[in-house]
């Protein structure tokens, strides 16, 4: 169970700090201890933010905002790197809000799954809605924006993202902190979201990134076991076209011929074909010496029987009764056939 926040009390000022630097709830630990531990705080005037996450669990992010707007004390949110998803929800439980030059806001629609019949998903689907309703009620009452307005934001296929001025521009934070560079955006949060805009990376278009992603490292891995010649430091465009312009050396052979195995199995090849062979010849000269009938009889050449015709003139009706060979035979021999 990873533990995604930490409570810093000075209890001799009266004052807290918050640090939420992961996934919120869902797989790590869950609202209801970070409620219990703001309660143990006694004496508290005031509290700070410090967020950097990707969000994470709807029901607990409402849960600890919530919570956060019941102290009635006034409460400051500092964006340190991302506050995305209920991350900015959470955010906005604030009274000030700060975000770095290159912080980032994400506002995007609830997702979620469920198993069972029609009505188990009907069921499911009508909480999703509820709690989409009461963010977009929060996001309303702190920017002043319509809700049409709202739910466009987050049905965008990415969500919004609102980069440092970009979020004061639009009512999410109240002011940029000039000279503060925010977090790097963790690479483990990329399994939450379907797509992530490349500002988010903060690469110059030139410039090469000081790791390689996962799926780089792959895919020269792959590379280097097909024999591309590769110095390492290539861009994905450059090895794409690298991979592509490559053209395999076939595998050399050799075959010793000396090896009693291989010449064994050659001898095998050899013989088992010179039989065969030999078996066509006796067969072919069969075939020429006697004929279809005597090569497959293997003996003398067999003739096909002439048949026997009684006179060599025979009347119209006889011929009729006569077998096809018959009257072939017939015909041959200049047979006639009379007019009776």
């Amino acid at each position: 169970m990873s533990k995604w926040f930490n409570i810093t009390n000075s209890a001799a000022s009266g004052s807290a700090v918050i640090d939420i630097f992961d996934e919120i709830g869902a797989w790590g630990i869950s609202a209801k201890n970070f409620v219990d531990q703001l309660r143990l705080i006694t004496g508290l005037k005031s509290l700070t933010l410090n967020i950097d996450s990707p969000g994470g669990s709807v029901d607990d992010g409402l849960t600890i905002y919530d919570a956060i707007k019941a102290l009635g004390i006034p409460v400051t949110s500092n964006v340190t790197g991302t506050a995305a998803s209920m991350a900015s929800v959470i955010m906005l439980a604030a009274d000030k809000i700060s975000i770095a030059e290159n912080g980032r806001v994400m506002i995007h629609r609830v997702s979620g799954g469920v198993y069972g019949d029609p009505d188990d998903v009907a069921a499911a689907a009508a909480v999703m809605k509820q709690f989409e309703d009461r963010i977009i009620n929060i996001y309303m009452a702190r920017t002043g924006k319509d809700e049409t307005t709202i739910r466009d934001l987050m049905k965008a296929e990415i969500g919004t993202w609102f980069f440092g001025q970009e979020a004061v521009d639009a009512g999410f934070a109240d002011e940029v902190v000039t000279g503060v560079k925010a977090k790097a955006f963790q690479p483990n949060w990329m399994k939450n979201f379907t797509m992530l805009p490349v500002a988010l990376f903060d690469i110059a278009p030139d410039a090469k990134p000081t790791a390689l992603p996962q799926h780089m490292k792959a895919i020269l891995a792959l590379a280097s076991l097909v024999g591309l010649s590769l110095k390492g430091d290539e861009t994905e465009d450059q090895l794409c076209a690298a991979i592509a312009a490559h053209t395999p050396t076939p595998p050399k052979m050799e075959l010793n011929v000396e090896d009693p195995e291989t010449k064994a199995h050659f001898q095998k090849l050899v013989d088992d074909a010179t039989a065969a062979l030999k078996a066509d010849v006796v067969n072919l000269t069969a075939l020429i010496k006697n004929g279809a009938a005597g090569a497959a009889g293997a003996g003398a050449a067999v003739t096909a029987a002439a048949p026997v015709l009684p006179v060599n003139t025979l009347s119209r009706a006889a011929f009729n009764a006569l077998s096809h060979a018959e009257r072939n035979a017939f015909m041959a021999t200049n047979g006639k056939l009379s007019n009776d």
